[in-house]
């Protein structure tokens, strides 16, 4: 903002220049201004900077000081005094920040030599100010929508001279959650929130986001969700897969769920187990209709094992189906201690026997791996 010169006159020269009475004539070659300066309307706690410029047109050193000393929301203005070279001219950069809301409205003081003059500086800070695109959100989902959510756009903007800060506060329901949380919004700029609606319950919603500013008054979003009212149930009892051999795949157990609306239902399963598959893991269920769904189970580690499933139902309360297995590693004997084919012809073979008992309750899946022994097969009883 123009250039700054030293601040005190440290030559002869310069002494003498600056300690010089100036004449009228002397000081109509002298220009100052602007006499009125306007912030207008700026936020509180920010700065806003404007210029006030002394243009010296005479030949010699003039000493410019400003008095804001007396103005605590000028504290920052500098330089607050300058030596102008002849022919140049200066710019001091007149600082306005204000803690509190008010109306400002006041002269300066300043100096050129020691004939004093002065402008009037006049700002109004307000309040932080954020807009927001809407203050009622309505969510609905379409029939295409399988989501367990539905999103819509919020856009923050701020037209102040600052930027501009703010954090949601958010009901502990959690069923209208914005996205980010908190932010900052530059001056002149926009920003966009995402506002995502989980149904929580069994009908529709209405809940109050509150935007707060920093240093401004909170803005209330009000936030609609619509769903459909959803009732399902598991048709079965709790699944048990019993005595599963570790490594295998049980048998897949079947599994039904059943609306009892005349509205179609949206479902999306959980299951954090290792252990359990289950298909399909979203979809939809007509209206008064039953879905049909595969549960599998496999472990690679002898353990008794539960847990459960959540189906998740859009509308409606989830469902929680718990899953009982026991993964056990089978008991297995072989009766002979080893095998003695003793002497062979050449081109003639020998049968021995081979003797396994399985003395658990559940099936075992044995491999006699014999590629690295060409000479030798297997013949297993019809």
């Amino acid at each position: 903002m123009k250039r700054k010169w030293k601040a005190e006159p440290q030559t002869q020269a310069e002494v003498r220049d600056c300690s010089v009475e100036l004449s009228g004539e002397q000081l109509q070659k002298i220009n100052a201004g602007p006499q009125q300066i306007n912030f207008k309307t700026v936020f509180v706690k920010s700065s806003t900077t404007k210029s006030f410029i002394v243009t010296n047109d005479l030949r010699q050193h003039i000493y410019v000081r400003l008095l804001v000393d007396q103005y605590s929301e000028l504290q920052q203005s500098s330089p607050l005094s300058q030596v102008i070279p002849p022919g140049q001219e200066a710019g001091f950069d007149i600082v306005f920040c204000s803690e509190t809301t008010k109306t400002f409205s006041a002269p300066i003081t300043y100096y050129i030599n020691d004939r004093p003059f002065n402008f009037l500086v006049q700002a109004q800070a307000d309040p932080v100010v954020l807009d927001v695109s809407k203050k009622v959100l309505r969510f609905e989902f379409s029939d295409e929508n399988m989501d367990m959510s539905v999103t819509e756009q919020l856009v923050i903007s701020n037209h102040g001279n600052a930027s501009a800060s703010y954090r949601w506060q958010v009901p502990a329901s959690r069923a209208f959650v914005p996205e980010p949380a908190e932010d900052e919004v530059a001056a002149g700029s926009s920003k966009s929130v995402q506002v995502t609606f989980h149904p929580t319950g069994q009908k529709s919603e209405e809940e109050r986001l509150v935007l707060s500013i920093d240093d401004g008054n909170s803005i209330d979003v009000t936030c609609l969700g619509i769903v459909n009212e959803a009732r399902c149930a598991f048709m079965e009892k709790p699944l048990d897969f019993g005595n599963i051999p570790v490594g295998l795949a049980a048998k897949e157990q079947p599994l039904h769920i059943k609306n009892s609306m005349r509205t179609t239902a949206i479902f999306h399963v959980e299951c954090d187990s290792e252990e359990l598959t289950i298909s399909p893991t979203k979809g939809r269920i007509g209206a008064e209709q039953k879905m049909l769904f595969t549960v599998g189970f496999i472990s690679h580690v002898e353990a008794d094992f539960q847990a459960d499933i959540t189906v998740n139902i859009r509308g409606g309360k989830p469902l929680k189906m718990p899953v009982r297995a026991c993964a056990k590693i089978p008991a297995i004997e072989i009766a002979e201690t080893g095998l003695d084919f003793g002497g062979i012809t050449l081109g003639d073979s020998k049968t021995l026997s081979l003797t396994v008992y399985n003395h658990s309750d559940i099936p075992a899946k044995l491999i006699l791996d014999i590629r690295e022994y060409p000479e030798f097969e297997i013949i297993l009883p019809p």
